[in-house]
């Protein structure tokens, strides 16, 4: 069984502005805000194939504690089409 210690950052990639401020909130030595990135872990490129990335998530959240979904405008409205 995985060490579930890491945060799972999810986001449409429109939405990529708002997790870059987080990992530049993690990064300023005068704001208190940390977070292990589950992202950072299993990478799946653009060419993998559906099944690889289906694996890669799942492992990625095997290891996740938590998730946080970072949702704008635009992305409110996206899962909204049918």
């Amino acid at each position: 069984m995985a060490y579930r210690n890491k945060t799972y950052i999810a986001f449409d990639s429109r939405d990529i502005n708002y997790y870059r401020m987080m990992q530049a909130w993690r990064s300023n030595e005068h704001i208190e805000f940390d977070f292990f990135n589950a992202h950072d872990l299993n990478t799946a490129r653009d060419t993998s194939q559906p099944e690889t990335i289906r694996l890669r998530l799942c492992e990625r959240l095997a290891n996740t504690k938590q998730v946080v979904a970072l949702v704008s405008d635009t992305s409110r409205t996206k899962g909204n089409r049918v």
